[in-house]
């Protein structure tokens, strides 16, 4: 039989089927959501990826190299824990807020490139503490993606994804779940923009499709950032976040700083859980109080190996709440700006002061009737007993402030009470009663007068 290969005629609609297969494979591959395919064999093979990438790239995220996956899913749902070491804590050995901020940039950005999206930057990122950890503590940490990738209903915006992050500390029982709300640290929100453009995009979905051009491509990817990663400082040699800011304060709440290559990211700019950091450490040193919550706006890329100024501006109107800044310099637009609330120092209790209720209105009214009663004694001159009257006695006995007894019983003629109260002066009156005649002597200070009165109703009024 015939083995040459008979040439069928194509037809018209045999190209027709043609043109429509190839037209619904470029919009597949265009507009398709690619990400659920070959989307399991990606997440079983996540938590390696990780571990390489960690132990590999030379910027930020090389800090949470010890960081140990447990699993990721399809969705993009990432579970692991780390140890509380260095460079992880700040000098009182507590969990640095500049750690909470990388866990939170660092692993929800990998839960949405397991997920198969590719081409996105943070644009927003929000964190608040709810408790801390201390040296040697087991923290456990979930990333997930809040939200996938979608347009906006305004089409001159970009497309971006929700992320979400948790933080949680040991359980206190050994074998207890450690995801429940009783254990949470920290948490936090990311909002994500993508900055891809359609050829790299349709690049990216073409690795999606073909498993063996995906692992070529990352094992190359991860080649580069070890060349990179031989010029940055080693992690091991980092023992705090503050000591990695190397922040230079000029006063006045501003500060200077200079992104390392270990601040940076796989761009290299500056990496968004860095620039967060030098903000909150700002913050924190200027008030010296620590951080509790913090929202942070990225407006444009920070420039690599370049100085930055830092602003900080603390609120008039909220007590604790600040506005920072970060500039490439004095006067140019904010490359980002965010807000802090720091912890707020109690209330100064005022010292107790021993007085007695009222006794500052009294004591001023004392000491003006002492004074008429030297102005009284020094005009007047000095009476006898037998000029005495009625209208000088009772003078004398406002003046003196005392009590007046006869034979017959006690007679008040005072209107104050000093007795009430005792202000602790050489103001109070001693009365002693002789017991012989009936006679009472009435004893003041200097400035007051003795009055005497006999049986016979005779009065001796004496200045001293």
């Amino acid at each position: 039989f015939n083995l040459r290969a008979r040439a069928v005629p194509m037809t018209w609609l045999g190209w027709f089927l043609f043109l429509f297969a190839d037209l619904l494979l470029i919009l597949w591959l265009c507009f398709g959501d690619l990400a659920k395919v070959w989307a399991h064999w990606r997440a079983r093979h996540a938590p390696r990826r990780l571990r390489v990438f960690l132990n590999s790239t030379f910027g930020f995220d090389g800090l949470l190299k010890t960081f140990h996956c447990h699993s990721v899913s399809p969705e993009g749902e990432v579970r692991g824990s780390i140890k509380a070491f260095a460079p992880l804590l700040d000098d009182q050995g507590a969990l640095d807020v500049g750690a909470v901020a990388l866990l939170l940039d660092g692993l929800t950005g990998f839960a949405l490139w397991s997920s198969g999206t590719i081409g996105f930057v943070t644009a927003e990122l929000s964190f608040q503490l709810r408790g801390t950890a201390k040296r040697g503590d087991e923290l456990f940490i979930k990333a997930w993606v809040k939200q996938a990738p979608r347009m906006p209903e305004d089409k001159r915006l970009r497309e971006f994804a929700m992320l979400a992050f948790e933080l949680f500390r040991a359980p206190r029982n050994e074998g207890d779940d450690p995801y429940v709300s009783e254990n949470l640290i920290a948490e936090g929100e990311q909002l994500m923009v993508t900055i891809a453009t359609p050829l790299q995009r349709l690049h990216w979905k073409l690795q999606l499709l073909c498993p063996p051009f995906f692992e070529r491509t990352w094992q190359g990817g991860m080649k580069t950032l070890s060349q990179h990663a031989q010029h940055a400082l080693p992690v091991e040699e980092i023992r705090t976040l503050k000591e990695l800011a190397a922040l230079k304060s000029q006063g006045d709440g501003t500060y200077e700083a200079q992104l390392q290559l270990r601040q940076l990211n796989v761009n290299g700019v500056g990496h968004g859980a860095a620039t967060a950091s030098l903000l909150c450490l700002a913050a924190a040193d200027f008030l010296s109080q620590p951080v509790l919550e913090a929202k942070f706006f990225y407006l444009s890329p920070t420039p690599g190996m370049t100085p930055v100024l830092l602003e900080i501006k603390p609120s008039s109107k909220t007590p604790g709440q600040i506005q920072v800044f970060l500039r490439k310099e004095k006067g140019s637009p904010p490359i980002m700006r965010g807000t802090i609330k720091v912890a707020t120092p109690p209330p100064a209790i005022p010292a107790v002061r021993h007085v007695l209720p009222g006794l500052r209105n009294v004591i001023p009214q004392i000491s003006k009737l002492h004074k008429r009663s030297d102005s009284e004694k020094n005009e007047s001159p000095k009476l006898s007993d037998s000029d005495v009257t009625s209208e000088s006695l009772e003078a004398s006995d406002s003046a003196s402030a005392g009590r007046i007894s006869t034979a017959n019983g006690t007679k008040e003629m005072s209107d104050y009470h000093d007795d009430d109260f005792d202000d602790g002066d050489d103001d109070d009156h001693d009365v002693a009663n002789d017991g012989d005649d009936g006679d009472i002597h009435e004893d003041a200070d200097a400035g007051h007068n003795h009055c005497e009165t006999s049986a016979d109703g005779v009065t001796d009024t004496r200045g001293d």
